[in-house]
């Protein structure tokens, strides 16, 4: 890629057009914009969006076929031929909240986010090789630079950890003790994690899909981060009931977690 920070605006129609040229067959986190069309119709869709894309410089046509111009293939086909595709969102109390999602191949990534003020509309920025971007993402998340707090992890069932998410702006520190004592917590641990949620900086999630030995796996993380701590959050099965696990860590430690999810599956796949 010449330069790591082109970008280009694209509706997904017109995004799939273009990666079905890369010889794409799915562009993960869009919705099939074609999904019941009839032939005849797709046809004429297909010859609007070609129409739509040449006005735009994103493709040429000469005696010898179709052509995507090179900066534009370059985030495009990494959307539609990716090992690893992260879904990645947050929300900062300084900030707007973010969604998006990050393409990875084995040495470009591309970020794709909906663009502001358009229905279907996408923003695909290059954010350089896989390990500087996953750098990058995790760059974004404001996390407490203090010392790690030295307190055991707490196991809840998902739906009670929904539960107190959902209470957090009305009920006390001490209901939301409560309420995680009930499951045989630690009593210092359940005090700093109600004390985090109570002085939250920035929530959010990441999860992953990648490609790897003919099927597709899933991996993921939930963060927050306080004035008070950093917690990373792990759904696992208990007695075939979803819990989470939420363990205390440090900013250097929270960065490493979600890198090493991010790129896992590329790495194997490099070697």
């Amino acid at each position: 890629m010449k330069n790591p920070i082109e970008s280009i605006s694209i509706t997904d129609k017109q995004l799939y057009f273009l990666a079905c040229l890369t010889g794409a067959d799915q562009v993960l986190g869009i919705a099939e914009p074609y999904a019941g069309y009839l032939t005849e119709d797709l046809q004429e869709e297909w010859d609007l969006i070609k129409t739509e894309l040449l006005q735009k410089g994103y493709i040429f046509e000469d005696e010898t076929g179709l052509y995507i111009n090179e900066i534009v293939n370059s985030l495009v086909a990494p959307c539609g031929h990716a090992t690893t595709c992260c879904y990645f969102r947050y929300t900062d109390k300084h900030k707007e909240a973010y969604e998006g999602y990050f393409h990875f191949d084995r040495e470009v990534v591309v970020e794709k986010i909906a663009a502001l003020g358009g229905k279907n509309v996408y923003e695909l920025r290059a954010l350089g090789e896989p390990i500087q971007a996953s750098k990058t993402m995790c760059n974004r998340i404001r996390k407490n630079p203090e010392e790690k707090v030295m307190v055991p992890s707490i196991e809840l069932p998902n739906a009670i950890f929904q539960q107190i998410r959902g209470m957090v702006e009305t009920a006390s520190i001490n209901e939301i003790c409560a309420t995680i004592l009930d499951y045989e917590c630690h009593k210092d641990a359940a005090e700093a994690f109600a004390h985090s949620l109570k002085a939250q900086w920035c929530e959010g999630q990441l999860i992953t899909m990648s490609w790897h030995q003919n099927e597709w796996s899933l991996n993921g993380m939930t963060f927050l981060t306080s004035s008070i701590a950093n917690w990373l959050i792990r759904l696992f099965v208990k007695e075939r009931e979803d819990w989470v696990c939420i363990s205390p860590s440090s900013h250097m430690e929270m960065d490493e977690v979600l890198q090493e999810i991010i790129l896992e599956k590329l790495v194997v796949q490099t070697i």
